[in-house]
């Protein structure tokens, strides 16, 4: 999907990843358990073929908008973040971050991401609801989201596993209108 030329917010530069992301900082998030803690590629942690594969296909993708997030500041890649699949029928889609950069951690770059995202899917994408999933135990997400404008949908008691724990996952959303 293109994305908007010159794409920023007061502190980010928002970016199409290119191949050369596979080879830099990104490779190495993928591999972090504490970056990776609450998402789902823990799992299956990707190598750099396969980033770059990952990459490629996302840009050139119709239905999933996938971002660089670049720091104004130091010019870093810090963290990606993905609207996507985009269901065109129902005028939805999920968005899902990564902020990779832990010296970025918790100075409110992910809720300037997800705002900016979220303004581009209703204003330029039509869509009409945005939303996302998060372990119950991730308050850095839920706060990022809450700022930018989301709210709990709905809890999804015990529903996912983290350190042999059953947690709950909480839907968040945000709607156009």
């Amino acid at each position: 999907m293109k994305l908007p030329e010159d794409w920023s917010t007061e502190r980010l530069l928002l970016r199409q990843l290119s191949i050369n992301d596979a080879d830099g900082p990104y490779a190495m998030w993928v591999l972090d358990p504490e970056v990776t803690r609450y998402l789902e590629i823990r799992f299956n942690p990707p190598d750099t073929k396969q980033l770059r594969k990952y990459i490629q296909e996302m840009n050139l993708s119709a239905d999933n908008l996938v971002v660089g997030l670049e720091r104004k500041d130091t010019g870093m890649h810090i963290g990606n973040i993905r609207v996507g699949p985009i269901d065109k029928w129902h005028l939805r889609a999920a968005v899902g971050l990564m902020l990779g950069d832990r010296g970025s951690w918790g100075k409110g770059f992910a809720s300037e991401a997800i705002a900016a995202v979220t303004d581009f899917a209703f204003n330029v994408l039509e869509l009409e609801k945005l939303y996302a999933g998060l372990y119950s135990p991730n308050k850095g997400s839920e706060k990022a989201f809450r700022n930018a404008g989301y709210h709990v949908e709905a809890v999804r008691r015990a529903h996912a596993v983290l350190d042999g724990d059953r947690i709950d996952v909480i839907e968040m959303a945000k709607f156009r209108s």
